[in-house]
């Protein structure tokens, strides 16, 4: 049995840059450019690596994790 998985393809991206630079009349230079990136075949250990944090709002009670079992936490708040 092969340690390696044999269905696993290299990850690569691709990245490329097309620009138009126009000397117009009246001495007005146009330059107009295209940016793009594709990755194919990338790993992803962490899911939503670069997911911003959820904040919990201290106006809402109760959102936040805690340990305490809810009716303890119930009581302790009457």
């Amino acid at each position: 049995m092969p340690s390696n998985d044999q269905f696993y393809r290299d990850a690569y991206i691709q990245q490329w840059n097309f620009t138009v630079q126009k000397l117009a009349p009246g001495n007005l230079l146009v330059d107009v450019g295209y940016v793009a990136s594709k990755g194919t075949a990338l790993s992803v250990t962490l899911p939503a690596m670069n997911r911003p944090f959820e904040v919990v709002d201290p106006r809402t009670p109760g959102l936040a994790l805690t340990t305490t079992p809810t009716s303890a936490r119930c009581a302790a708040s009457t």
